[in-house]
């Protein structure tokens, strides 16, 4: 016949598993950071991606408008529909 259905995981065992699957990726996670490439931990680009600045202002006159996106301190883009 087979072995016999396990019972159902309990609430508590549950948030048991939960908690020890979250401080593993984080282990594995901070010693992938910790023990790999050199290059991976001084790379800008990396840095760039999680403190990243993104600034919009858009100016209204009537019905015209102009919009300029900053990201980290740089034009990204100009959008605007004056008439002339």
């Amino acid at each position: 016949m087979g072995p016999p259905a396990r019972p159902p995981l309990s609430a508590a065992r549950r948030a048991g598993e939960a908690v020890v699957v979250v401080v593993v990726a984080l282990a594995l996670a901070g010693g992938l950071v910790l023990l790999g490439d050199p290059d991976l931990r001084g790379d800008q680009n990396a840095y760039n991606l999680l403190v990243a600045k993104k600034v919009t202002y858009t100016y209204r006159q009537g019905d015209e408008t102009v919009t300029i996106v900053f990201f980290n301190d740089q034009v990204s883009s100009k959008e605007s529909n004056l008439h002339d």
